[in-house]
Order: structure tokens, then C-alpha cells, then sequence
């Protein structure tokens, strides 16, 4: 594999093979894997392809995860932008032979759900019946990149570790690759890239000034659109109030997984969300040492 140095900056080639040093050695090739097999099974079913394109969102069967992932839970809050951006994706899609620019990436703010959002795009491409890889950066340092392989028209899934098969399988020009939580690990793919990063990352700021790759944001969430997922997520819906989530969404804005959050401390404890919030915030001013004069003047305290 031949990797274009001179056409990367040098952080764009740390994250790369910061990436390659996390997988693991001498695993086997991809094999079906059957939590994934269930996922895109119901995906490509009427009920599957029905609840897509619903205005809510998307309830997959008991057993039943997305991704075939646990932690993403089986239900999935589809906001207005979504669609939107699938809009959008199709027509960059057909205006690709005039800009030649195949990788989109989409950014926001950090807890404003892009990895749910990659799991729609995701879900749809797989009820459609193309080709998918998705790649999972690790969310701690112990764990490993992962790739899932839906092949086209087919109700399996596969699990991999193995980055030389999935660059094989993305030198097809007419799969997908979704990327969430890192920079892409398999550079210049011969097919479209989606790749979902938080503002933050290295990468993030070199793609933001390349033009080989199409920009976009993911707009805040709205009052309406927390409450829509409250009343749609059964676990929310359970757990926290809507006053909760109303209090919350004042004080923190429009960031769900800080408006949740706190939202579901409130519930637990019976105090206000700003009593909780007050509370955190004043511990870490503590713990950073402050001065009273600068905590004073930010009105936050009565007394230092």
C-alpha cells in the first residue's frame, strides 16, 4: 500500500497511524457477524424500510441493536436536519463528475449527536441495499478501531478488525464509507467518504482548509426537537420530565447530550437544574484555584 506523503500534513499522518498502532495483530478475516446480521435484516424489511422513512424515527425489534451495537441502544430520534442531509449528499452525488470531490465531512458541536446521525445515514444506505463499510474510532485507548461490512443486497454483517480488508472493500467506487470519531484510516478512498468529526480534532482543522472535501455543520437542537426526543426514546421518556428537560435546555442550550444529562441528574436528585449546574461549576472553580475576584466578577457566587 502506497500512502502519498507530500498530500498530508504531518498531524493529518500522526492521526493515521496513531490509528494503525490501536488494531489489533493476527485476527482472523471479517466473519458474519450475528447482532450486525439482525440489524440490517430488519433494515431491509418493510417494517424496516417503513419506520425510515416515518417523520420520527426509527424503534428496531426487541434483541435488536443499531449497528448491532449495544451502546447505541435500539431506537433511533431521526431530527428534520437529517433528511435534509441526505438531500444534500444526493445531489452532491450527482454533481460529483463536474468537482471531482468525493468526502463530505460533517462537524458540530461535541454531544450533538453526529454518531446518530452517521447511524441514519447508515441505516438508510443499508435498507437501499449498497455496499457499507462504517468505521468506529475507539472512545477510550483501550479499545480498537472497528469496521462493519454490509455488502449490497444482502441481510448479513460483518465485524472486522482488519484495515487491509476494509481498504479493499472501499476501493469499490460504488460503496459507502462512514467514518465516526476520527480521521479517516483509509486515505484517498475510491468511493464516497462521509466521516463525522467533532470541531476539535487535528484533522478536522486540515480538512477545513483542503477543498478536496465538502463542509458541513449540524445545527443546534431546538426546544421542540428535545422534547420530540424525550417523548420518542422510551428510556427517556421513563427517566426524565419535561420541566426537567425545559430547565435544562435554558441554562445549557441546545447541546442534547448536556441538556439530557443534566436533565436526568435533576430527576434523580429532586434540585433544580441550576442548583446542580451551580454546584459542578463551583467545584471546578475550586479545583482550578480562581481567583474570588474573577469568580465574583462573573456573578456566578455570592462569596468566593
Amino acid at each position: 500500500m502506497l500512502l502519498h506523503i507530500h498530500s498530508y500534513p504531518l498531524h493529518v499522518l500522526c492521526s493515521y497511524l496513531t490509528g494503525w498502532a490501536r488494531l489489533p495483530k493476527n485476527l482472523q478475516a471479517a466473519s458474519p457477524d450475528e447482532e450486525a446480521s439482525k440489524y440490517a435484516a430488519y433494515l431491509q424489511s418493510e417494517a424496516g424500510k417503513q419506520q425510515l422513512e416515518s417523520a420520527s424515527g426509527l424503534s428496531l425489534p426487541m434483541g435488536v441493536s443499531l449497528m448491532g451495537m449495544p451502546r447505541y441502544g435500539g431506537q433511533l430520534y431521526v431530527r428534520p436536519s437529517y433528511p435534509k442531509l441526505r438531500s444534500i449528499l444526493a445531489q452532491l452525488v450527482q454533481d460529483a463528475d463536474l468537482s471531482g470531490v468525493k468526502t463530505v465531512l460533517v462537524s458540530g458541536t461535541p454531544g450533538i449527536g453526529k454518531s446518530f446521525c452517521a447511524l441514519y445515514l447508515a441505516s438508510h444506505f443499508i435498507a437501499q441495499g449498497t455496499r457499507v463499510v462504517c468505521e468506529f474510532h475507539p472512545i477510550n485507548e483501550a479499545s480498537s478501531t472497528i469496521w462493519y461490512h454490509f455488502p449490497p443486497d444482502s441481510s448479513q454483517g460483518f465485524c472486522s478488525y482488519c484495515w487491509e480488508e476494509a481498504k479493499l472493500i472501499t476501493n469499490d467506487a460504488d460503496t459507502i464509507y462512514l467514518v465516526d470519531g476520527g480521521p479517516p484510516l483509509i486515505p484517498c478512498p475510491a468511493c464516497w467518504c462521509y466521516a463525522f468529526l467533532s470541531p476539535q480534532r487535528q484533522a478536522h482543522r486540515w480538512a477545513m482548509s483542503s477543498p478536496s472535501a465538502h463542509l458541513m455543520f449540524l445545527p443546534l437542537w431546538t426546544l421542540d426537537e428535545l422534547q420530540d426526543c424525550r417523548s420518542f426514546v422510551t428510556a427517556f421518556e421513563e427517566a426524565l420530565s419535561s420541566q426537567a428537560v425545559t430547565e435544562a435546555y435554558e441554562i445549557a442550550g441546545g447541546v442534547p447530550r448536556t441538556v439530557l444529562q443534566l436533565a436526568a441528574h435533576q430527576s434523580q436528585s429532586g434540585f433544580p437544574v441550576k442548583d446542580l449546574l451551580l454546584d459542578s461549576l463551583t467545584r471546578e472553580v475550586r479545583r482550578l484555584s480562581l481567583p474570588a475576584s474573577l469568580v465574583l466578577a462573573a456573578g456566578l457566587f455570592d462569596q468566593p
